[in-house]
């Protein structure tokens, strides 16, 4: 079983951290960590990262600053190659609305489980 645990912002990479160690690293898990980039700043990430002892992202989408459809958009494109690229069964996700609508409507698209952690802010 192949998970894909998706963040964006760095308030994500501190929540999604237990996860990520207690229960992939520890337990052997095959997963990947794929960063949208929407907290754009590659030195500041590093040290989330690396202060979290988180492996470094295998993949980011580098979406940046922009508008809201901008944003969603890059995610859209980018992280539907990289779920039809790695053929993950499920993708854990800890973000607002905008990533977990476009979640659902990839996954349904691909037959994939998006277990997600909502924020309502």
């Amino acid at each position: 079983m192949k998970i894909a645990i998706i963040v964006g912002t760095r308030p994500e990479i501190i929540k999604m951290s237990p996860p990520i160690i207690r229960e992939c690293e520890s337990r052997g898990l095959d997963y990947f960590v794929l960063h949208t980039g929407q907290h754009y700043s590659y030195n500041l990430d590093k040290i989330f990262f690396n202060e979290l002892q988180l492996p470094q992202p295998r993949y980011n989408l580098d979406v940046g600053s922009g508008s809201h459809a901008e944003q969603t958009g890059k995610m859209m494109v980018g992280i539907e190659k990289t779920l039809l690229q790695e053929h993950p069964d499920i993708v854990l996700v800890q973000g607002g609305i905008r990533i977990q609508f476009l979640l659902v409507q990839l996954s349904q698209q691909n037959c994939i489980l998006v277990l997600g952690m909502l924020r309502l802010d």
